[in-house]
């Protein structure tokens, strides 16, 4: 069984994935239209899917997201993307602040240490 992402697991969220997001004529889409999106086999995808793999490559499961659109965060356990046990909104910052550029991220750990260093209750603003 695929691991936990707040509650559920990868495979039932790659299945769920499956099942609302439709092609524009209203048609599934096909576990071959996602892998040659992703770039691994079709058989592979549906095994994701089934809960047939047990630790799916956080590159796989990035392209899965983005194939259907979703945050990386939503596929993504914290804790295989590197990060202590936290809110899946602390998991989707961090994946979105991974696509900033170098300056963009001094930018936001500037601003972070600056809230941190003000104390828990956000200093006296």
């Amino acid at each position: 069984m695929s691991r936990q992402t707040g509650g559920e697991t990868i495979a039932a969220r790659v299945a769920q994935l499956f099942e609302t997001h439709r092609r524009p004529d209203g048609r599934r889409w096909t576990t071959r239209e996602v892998a040659a999106a992703v770039g691994c086999s079709h058989t592979h995808i549906a095994e994701i899917a089934n809960g047939r793999v047990a630790d799916p490559h956080v590159n796989v499961l990035v392209g899965i997201a983005g194939f259907f659109g979703k945050d990386s965060a939503y596929l993504i356990p914290p804790s295989k993307a590197g990060f202590r046990p936290q809110s899946e909104e602390v998991a989707s910052i961090a994946f979105r602040a991974s696509r900033l550029d170098a300056e963009a991220l001094r930018g936001v750990k500037a601003l972070i240490d600056e809230i941190l260093a003000e104390g828990p209750d956000g200093g006296d603003r």
